[in-house]
């Protein structure tokens, strides 16, 4: 049936149809496939005499489009029903008589056929089942025991045609305790961005498709996790944003979100770099802060539910590539649990194209007030540490970030930059946190550094209304100028084909028992004092 590329041949096949009807109940009545089933035979038909064939049209027109007396039973566009009364008044009636209809269910059905295969191939390379398998064990809602632990929404895929504007997920459909909504936002900046909301009983958070698969704002047992931008009316469609303008710094007008990716192509501070062009001559271009993927909309997404686990995955696709540019695609799964007080990222970075390519990649994980106060902490087995520039050695020491330390906003107060190396233990594993006053919360954030070997922090202690937040930033790199990382031996190549992998794990802790716990575990990872440089370092700042 794929082969022959035919609605007509799938819906007179017995077993494929079954399978529609079955998949389209809910979106298309039964009587509008067997009607369709119908005209496709009648269609088809060698009659005996122009008067069988009349009778046999009239016979399934008044069925179902209620030529006499009755009522349409199936759903037909009003000048279509208009127009084949028409003909059976005029008694012009030929085996075309059905044709508007059948192609208008047609389109119906095509649709849902490629949004149908879409899901076909997922789930037989997720189940591992051949071709031979029956088609029909692959319908969404199959009472087979392996959909009863595992149960899949694509919501969106530009290569099927396949977009969702709207989706409310609850126990019942998910098969676990959380819920899930993807609506599209109206008004302002705003407008058209896609956003799912997850809540799984004690966390609440949103990714957005729109933002390159970035995580919203959120609240953990209604306590605000993210920060307060000063831009309003967020989150921000990238159409709004101008990476170019201020310098370079027009990333900075839609960042407005608790965690966002930095990469891939760049990843640091805006300035030029040296390229080569559609000729293979070097160019010199103006690179933007922060990269682009966090402005590009995913073109591959589904929520998916994994019963026996007690796991919710939200799974996007977002691609950085074009003629003679980098070819860099990132695959995300987002995952929680029910009533789960984390956050889990599993990233994979493929080079798309047949050449090596460039990548960088830095997670902005951005928390405000309440886990941000004066006398907050920052915690982590540092093993060296130096800041950025004169002005962060300047404004708050080095040893009083060592100590972890936060002020009060201020305003007028300049950003803070401290780059760091972390001990880790044997498994390559290490830890961060931000941790409020009282030591009763805490944001806790674990990765491998192999993948990611270098971590910046962040320190924004403006006046609340100007943006009083911090970042914890695992990353492949140092925030530089692209250029400068380059020559430090920190951008990393990916072959063609090749892949590149990183995970973060985001925790809310808020008991002192919990942040106890954590400060020893910190503490076991630390190896040696450490190395502490007051002044920028050569190997770490462009100085």
């Amino acid at each position: 049936a794929k082969g022959n590329q035919s609605v007509s041949h799938v819906l007179k096949h017995s077993n494929l149809y079954g399978s529609f009807e079955t998949f389209l109940r809910q979106d298309l009545a039964e009587e509008n496939l067997i009607f369709y089933k119908e005209v496709s035979t009648f269609e088809s038909t060698q009659f005996e005499s122009v008067p069988q064939m009349r009778t046999e049209a009239f016979r399934i027109a008044d069925t179902y489009l209620g030529l006499t007396t009755q009522e349409p039973i199936i759903n037909i566009l009003p000048e279509h029903l208009k127009y084949i009364t028409e003909i059976f008044s005029t008694e012009k009636i030929d085996q075309n008589v059905f044709e508007n209809i059948r192609a208008d269910i047609e389109h119906l059905l095509e649709t849902k056929y490629v949004q149908y295969q879409a899901m076909e191939v997922d789930e037989r390379k997720r189940r591992g089942l051949s071709q031979n398998e029956p088609f029909s064990s692959l319908i969404r809602g199959s009472t087979t025991e392996d959909s009863t632990k595992t149960k899949v929404w694509n919501i969106v895929d530009c290569t099927k045609n396949i977009y969702q504007t709207s989706l409310n997920l609850h126990q019942k459909e998910l098969g676990l305790g959380l819920e899930v909504q993807m609506r599209t936002l109206q008004g302002g900046l705003r407008t058209g961005v896609d956003i799912i909301d997850i809540d799984n009983g004690t966390l609440q958070f949103s990714v957005l498709p729109t933002r390159g698969m970035g995580i919203w704002k959120g609240k953990y047992k209604g306590i605000d996790i993210g920060w307060k931008s000063p831009i309003k009316g967020g989150p921000v469609n990238p159409a709004f944003v101008r990476l170019e303008e201020h310098g370079g710094l027009g990333w900075l007008q839609g960042f407005d979100e608790f965690i966002v990716r930095c990469g891939l192509h760049s990843n640091g501070a805006p300035g030029k770099d040296i390229v080569p062009d559609n000729t293979g001559n070097p160019t010199e271009i103006q690179l933007p802060l922060h990269g682009r993927i966090a402005n590009i909309p995913a073109h591959k997404v589904s929520i998916k539910s994994f019963i026996d686990k007690n796991l919710l995955v939200i799974s996007g696709t977002v691609s950085e590539s074009a003629l003679y540019l980098p070819g860099l695609e990132l695959s995300t799964r987002i995952s929680t649990a029910q009533n789960a007080n984390w956050i889990s990222i599993e990233d994979e970075i493929t080079n798309l194209k047949a050449v090596p390519s460039e990548m960088q990649l830095l997670y902005h994980i951005n928390q405000g007030p309440p886990i941000l106060e004066k006398g907050s902490k920052f915690v982590g087995p540092i093993s060296t540490i130096a800041p950025r520039d004169e002005q962060s050695s300047k404004k708050n020491s080095v040893s009083s970030v060592v100590s972890g330390t936060y002020d009060a906003p201020s305003k007028g107060t300049v950003e803070q930059v401290y780059y760091q190396e972390m001990a880790s233990d044997s498994n390559n594993n290490t830890i961060v946190a931000l941790v409020n006053t009282k030591k009763n919360l805490a944001l806790v954030v674990r990765y491998n550094v192999k993948s990611l070997p270098c971590f910046t922090l962040w320190k924004c202690l403006q006046a609340e209304s100007d943006g009083y937040v911090t970042g914890l930033e695992p990353g492949t790199n140092f925030p530089n100028n692209k250029s400068f990382e380059r020559q430090k031996g920190r951008v990393k190549v990916l072959q063609p084909g090749e892949t590149f992998t990183s995970k973060l794990h985001i925790e809310i802790l808020d008991t002192e028992s919990e942040i106890d716990s954590l400060l020893k575990e910190i503490e076991s990872i630390k190896k040696l004092k450490p190395k502490v440089h007051k002044k920028p370092f050569t190997d770490f700042s462009p100085v």
